[in-house]
């Protein structure tokens, strides 16, 4: 069983001493990942998503292609697909021993995670930023996870999702939806921050393109003049 030692990050000048296993939070990279920011146990994620938060307590990354220097720099468990020479937290996560007792039921990391945290006897698990809303590829995942959260709770964990989450999209009881408008209207609240957000990156790099484009045009015409 693993487990990290001592006081946790989260906890640092609390005093405070928490076992893995007692309340871990698993974080993605949707419209609630930030809400994260005030948890202070164990934070589970991936390599791609271990980038964008303040700390991480396990990584996992279980695809055979990997930025050797980034995971490497976490300094905390990494959970691989077999254990790499490479890594200097890689754990081996089991993905056969998993899938014999288990099924074939892992489409992405986060049912690893959620399988993991079964294994490990976790207590209490806080989903933040996963929304599997993407048209494509994360859309598919959604299945899958519904089943691992059904599991988890199954096995007697404390599953618990953020308010504003879209991994389960009705936010109201069939067929109570006083509430909904006032959700709809919230979720949109969100959406159009995030679309202000990208217009921006948008516009500020078509001002650079232009910038770019012009600054070449002036040598390619310096070049010619013979300047």
């Amino acid at each position: 069983m693993e487990r990290l030692d001592g006081r946790l990050p989260g906890n640092r000048g609390k005093g405070v001493a928490v076992l893995e296993h007692d309340n871990i939070a698993i974080v993605g990279n949707g419209t609630t990942t930030r809400d994260s920011d005030n948890f202070d146990g164990p934070i589970w994620t991936t390599a791609s998503v271990a980038k964008i938060l303040p700390r991480v307590d396990k990584v996992f990354e279980v695809h055979s292609v990997y930025d050797k220097a980034r995971l490497n720099g976490y300094k905390c468990p990494v959970m691989t697909d077999g254990k790499k020479d490479d890594l200097e937290g890689s754990r081996d996560l089991e993905i056969d021993s998993l899938a014999e007792r288990y099924g074939a039921l892992f489409q992405f990391s986060f049912d690893y995670m959620m399988a993991h945290a079964v294994d490990i006897g976790v207590k209490h698990i806080t989903l933040y930023g996963i929304d599997l809303t993407h048209d494509t590829e994360y859309g598919k995942f959604r299945q899958s996870f519904f089943y691992w959260v059904g599991f988890c709770r199954g096995k007697g964990i404390v599953v618990d999702i953020s308010e504003w989450s879209l991994i389960f999209n009705r936010k109201w009881v069939y067929p109570r939806r006083d509430e909904l408008e006032d959700v709809a209207k919230k979720l949109a609240g969100i959406a159009d921050e995030k679309i202000k957000e990208f217009e921006d990156k948008t516009d500020d790099a078509r001002l650079q393109l232009a910038y770019s484009n012009g600054y070449k045009q002036c040598a390619l015409d310096m070049t010619r003049a013979g300047v």
